[in-house]
């Protein structure tokens, strides 16, 4: 049991021993190392690289402004849309509503017309039947 711990020390203490040694190496030689490939052009390559992104993110974000201001004006166009087709109803509806109110006040009018007709029709009657009453009295 000491042993296999004592082993897998030994192990981890080399491989972080390793890993020091060859960041070291990368991070400070300017020279080629065993892969051929310089720290000055590793940077490079990570400027290149970082520009690149930051370039993306630049386009991306005008691109999502872009999206932002169509939409923004695509809502504002259904906005006006809908008050439009709102004021039209309402506009259809309060005309719906004067002229079933003026059909009502002319169909109440027409019925008290009738109703003085009637009223005077039966007049007339009473009229007549009392003239044709008072010519039988005097003929008789």
């Amino acid at each position: 049991m000491q042993d296999e711990r004592s082993d897998c020390e030994e192990s981890a203490d080399e491989s972080s021993l390793d890993e020091e040694e060859s960041v070291n190496r990368s991070s400070t030689d300017s020279t080629k190392s065993g892969g051929g490939v310089t720290t000055a052009q590793v940077n490079a390559a990570t400027v290149k690289f970082i520009e690149r992104q930051r370039k993306r993110h630049k386009d991306e974000h005008e691109l999502l402004q872009q999206e932002l201001a169509f939409k923004r004006v695509k809502a504002e166009n259904e906005e006006q849309r809908w008050k439009k087709e709102f004021d039209f109803r309402k506009a259809e509806a309060d005309r719906s509503d004067k002229k079933w109110s003026e059909e009502v006040a002319l169909r109440r009018a027409d019925m008290e017309l009738r109703k003085e007709e009637l009223a005077l029709l039966k007049l007339q009657l009473d009229a007549q039947k009392t003239s044709g009453d008072i010519i039988t009295q005097t003929l008789v």
